[in-house]
């Protein structure tokens, strides 16, 4: 369990990531994500077949568990959580993990606002929105 919580610097949603060969720290976004806008008829439930997010934690320490959920504002019901992803910060507060998740198969059930949440050892460290029409 970690000593001290983690703090998330961005959670960013985006269509996919590059991690650069010769400098596996350097990882370039593609196409940020905002919403998303069904283009079926009916329109939901809408299922996006893949998609990535871009984490980036700081000021952790010890060992804890990371997860990552989808969960949809106006039920509070989770459509998605990811596997648990032991994370280890170590003794040292400065360090900065980057973490590019990919996702896939994700179902929307409905048109509204989503709300993308972190969890670190079960305590939720922050929350991205996302909008779909």
């Amino acid at each position: 369990m970690a000593i001290i919580l983690p703090i998330v610097r961005h959670l960013i949603p985006c269509e996919d990531y590059f991690i650069h060969a010769a400098h596996p720290e350097k990882i370039s976004l593609i196409n940020l994500i905002f919403g998303i806008r069904s283009l079926q008829d009916p329109p939901f439930p809408v299922v996006q077949r893949e998609f990535c997010l871009f984490l980036m934690l700081s000021n952790g320490r010890g060992k804890g568990n990371l997860r990552l959920a989808i969960v949809q504002v106006d039920t509070d019901e989770a459509i998605l959580k990811t596997a648990v992803r032991p994370i280890n910060f170590g003794n040292d507060p400065l360090r900065v993990i980057g973490l590019p998740i990919r996702i896939k198969d994700c179902e929307f059930p409905a048109a509204g606002l989503y709300s993308i949440e972190v969890t670190f050892d079960d305590q939720l460290i922050g929350q991205q929105q996302l909008l779909l029409k």
